[in-house]
């Protein structure tokens, strides 16, 4: 990767390069939490450097973000170190896609250049992590991530190639990017490379496909779809509706594929009807189950549990009473493992709408850049709904790992609007030399 930076650029380039290797390979070895301190702390650097130049809607969000904080911790008490952990693991995210915002509005000429020479690097690292996984399938405990927390018991869960321990769902969601990032390099490419990069694209999805089966990422199934619909909706121009008659006919294609081999294979169809079909019927089933309901299903059911509560409609049950990720908190064993519900119980519903908002603005404002150019609401709407499953089915706010993943997509999401904008530019040109 090479690329040409100024001095100015120089900690921006550094705390890029930290934030890529943590989710990359440092988190395998059980740094994230030594990396969320050094680069938060180099990005407070940089934020004390130029605080003139972060939007005026980051401020405000993160005020009253920090405000909702403060008054769950007032309003029901606990302790100073279960507030202190919480706090820190809403924090760390924050602050990343708060620099990433800044980023892409203030510093546009220096990351797209970084996105624009990390094409071999960025698939480089799907590649290599896709032979780790098929070794971890195929070699159970070979391969193996530092674990820095509690013991995982259930083996597939730890299938995530040179990813942080336990992190299936990051492997998805970086998978993710890459298909979204080749798909909008590729508009770079001549004729005959896009379309080896269109091929290999598509290996790669379905080799994920296979990894997701083997690995219970079910999320992976839900995500890619709607990221993809996200794509072909990103604008409402004539570029893009001819450019979405291809992609919708290549998914079409899939889609018949997949039913075929739903339909042809005994073994598939039995998988997807006790996984894909079931997680759906689950949701409504264990919605009011409350600790009744089992394993991942108690991500659905902490929802319906908490949003019974008076105090959710408040304060929550309060930020400094128990751990976010406090295994067996009203005898819900996987309490924790979705921001969603324990956000909701623990800091109430206001917190949630509040942070969701504001990570929803952010992702926005990465999209646009420094484009004045107005994105659909359909977009909006899709956005929002992915955020919430995001929320439902992972630490999506409060683990940086996962919010990394979330600020390359739309990374890759900006690249593609970013090409619509110069097409639309050059027609513009073309229509006034007429």
């Amino acid at each position: 990767m090479d690329i040409k930076v100024k001095k100015a650029d120089l900690l921006d380039l550094i705390i890029v390069i930290l934030i890529f290797s943590q989710l990359v390979i440092l988190g395998f070895f059980g740094l994230n939490s030594v990396m969320n301190k050094v680069v938060t702390v180099l990005i407070l650097i940089r934020i004390i450097l130029h605080p003139h130049l972060f939007p005026k809607f980051s401020i405000i969000s993160s005020l009253t973000v920090l405000l909702l904080f403060v008054l769950s911790v007032v309003s029901e008490g606990g302790e100073r170190a279960v507030w202190s952990s919480n706090f820190l693991l809403i924090f760390y995210p924050f602050v990343y896609m708060l620099y990433w915002v800044y980023l892409f509005l203030y510093n546009p000429s220096f990351i797209k250049r970084v996105l624009n020479k990390s094409y071999f690097i960025v698939n480089a690292v799907m590649i290599l992590n896709i032979a780790v996984m098929l070794i971890q399938i195929y070699f159970p405990y070979s391969i193996q991530a530092r674990i820095t927390g509690a013991q995982i018991d259930y083996y597939e869960d730890t299938i995530c190639g040179l990813f942080s321990y336990g992190s299936t769902h990051v492997v998805g969601l970086y998978c993710i990017f890459v298909i979204l990032y080749n798909l909008s390099y590729g508009k770079h490419l001549n004729k005959s490379h896009k379309v080896l990069n269109w091929c290999y694209t598509v290996v790669i999805a379905l080799m994920n496909c296979f990894i997701s089966l083997n690995n219970d990422n079910k999320a992976f199934f839900f995500l890619l779809p709607l990221f993809l619909f996200l794509y072909i909706v990103l604008t409402d121009n004539k570029i893009t509706q001819k450019v979405s008659q291809y992609i919708l006919g290549g998914l079409g294609t899939l889609g018949v594929i997949v039913l075929g081999t739903y339909f042809l294979f005994p073994s598939i169809h039995k998988y997807v009807n006790n996984t894909l079909i079931k997680t759906l019927s689950d949701f409504l089933s264990n919605f009011n189950a409350g600790a009744k309901a089992v394993g991942s299903n108690e991500r659905i059911a902490i929802i319906g549990y908490a949003l019974k509560k008076a105090e959710t409609w408040k304060f929550g049950q309060g930020i400094a009473t128990a751990y976010l990720n406090q295994s067996g908190y009203h005898n819900f064993r996987h309490f924790g493992q979705s921001d969603l519900g324990s956000f909701v119980l623990l800091i109430g519903i206001w917190f949630f709408i509040a942070i969701l908002i504001s990570y929803l603005y952010f992702s926005i404002s990465i999209i646009k850049g420094d484009s004045k150019q107005s994105i659909s609401i359909v977009f909006i709407i899709v956005l929002t709904g992915v955020l919430l499953i995001l929320t439902l089915y992972t630490q999506c706010f409060s683990r940086t790992n996962v919010i990394i993943t979330l600020m390359l997509i739309v990374s890759a999401l900006h690249i593609k609007q970013n090409e619509i904008r110069k097409k639309e530019s050059e027609n513009n040109r073309e229509s006034g030399d007429a």
